[in-house]
């Protein structure tokens, strides 16, 4: 968050963005009640109120009956006044084939617009027309999200499951190209941002929860969230299981062998509760059952000794966390960082 010196303009900026978040939150409030909730004058109020009613960010309802004094206007938050595009891509665990999936979403995390499609050769200038098509239909998009099974370091996609990826400056080309905020991350981290997003009230805060993706055709990787944020490590590789020196071939395995894929996910769970301790790891393969869990939760409890076991679980919907992991740090492009300091 950017901290800076306050002065008049700034002040009604900081207040701007204050009565935003609380009429996103209550999604229709009174001057009042938003006077109630901000610690702000109704005088402040009533000003921005009619800046963001004169750009259509929020709109006049009608009037409330109130107990005895005059009747008041309540007021909406516009949640189709900006949208975000998120473009995400994984295996279709029907068909094994990679898919490129479109969204556009509103203010409020609404999905208004989903396409699919099968794309076997994805470079960097795939998703052109696409972004296209739907910036001319939604002139509203104001910031692009972006999924990919890889990793972006000082804006160079370094690993990437697509070879014709490797190496690009991808999200400098779309933000120079259509001159709005863009994000990349990758699969497994926006998997497990939107897991603890989907399961928040059951998250602990001070806790570790590690998501683990295992698709058909790559190998696996992990999300690693920590105290309630991603951690990607020093140089945006963290998770990359491959490299584990636990002696599991992860491009060869066969995951049909239930022997074989128990050890081999039970290693592979051993090394990350002996290093960070989680209090939960979750799961997600097309080949996975309550039933692997109770063989790698066993085999785990043999090894990890003085050490609990932490709680297994199977996301059956990865395509469901992806998503809204992304849908999070796309729309957080659009909440401006400032805050006022002493």
């Amino acid at each position: 968050m950017k901290s800076v010196n306050g002065n008049s303009l700034i002040i009604k900026e900081v207040n701007k963005n204050i009565i935003r978040r609380v009429l996103k939150s209550e999604k229709k409030a009174t001057k009042q009640r938003l006077s109630e909730l901000t610690g702000l004058s109704t005088v402040t109020i009533g000003s921005i109120l009619q800046q963001l009613l004169e750009s259509g960010e929020v709109s006049e309802d009608d009037l409330i009956p109130s107990n005895g004094g005059r009747p008041a206007h309540s007021f909406s938050y516009n949640f189709e006044y900006s949208h975000v595009l998120i473009i995400y891509t994984h295996e279709n665990e029907i068909e094994n084939k990679d898919t490129i999936y479109v969204r556009v979403i509103n203010l409020f995390g609404e999905c208004i617009y989903k396409e699919e499609y099968i794309e076997d050769n994805i470079s960097l200038t795939t998703f052109e027309p696409i972004i296209d098509k739907l910036i001319n239909t939604y002139p509203t998009i104001k910031a692009i999200g972006f999924g990919l099974p890889g990793e972006e370091y000082n804006e160079v996609l370094v690993v990437n499951d697509y070879k014709n990826l490797t190496g690009q400056r991808f999200s400098e080309y779309y933000r120079n190209k259509y001159s709005i905020p863009v994000i990349i991350e990758n699969d497994v981290n926006s998997a497990v941002i939107g897991y603890c997003s989907l399961h928040e009230n059951e998250i602990d805060d001070n806790c570790a929860i590690v998501y683990i993706y295992f698709p058909t055709k790559y190998c696996p990787g992990a999300g690693i969230y920590i105290n309630g944020k991603l951690y990607k490590g020093f140089k945006n590789f963290a998770g990359e299981i491959q490299n584990l020196p636990i002696d599991v071939n992860w491009t060869n395995i066969d995951f049909s062998s239930f022997d074989y894929s128990c050890k081999a996910i039970s290693k592979l769970i051993i090394s990350i509760t002996s290093l960070l301790d989680p209090k939960e790891i979750v799961m997600h393969g097309h080949f996975l059952t309550e039933k692997h869990l109770i063989n790698i939760s066993e085999i785990c409890n043999k090894h990890l000794i003085g050490i609990t076991t932490p709680a297994l679980n199977i996301s059956s919907n990865f395509s469901k966390d992806y998503e809204q992991g992304l849908n999070t740090l796309t729309l957080d492009l659009l909440e401006t960082k400032l805050s006022l300091v002493k």
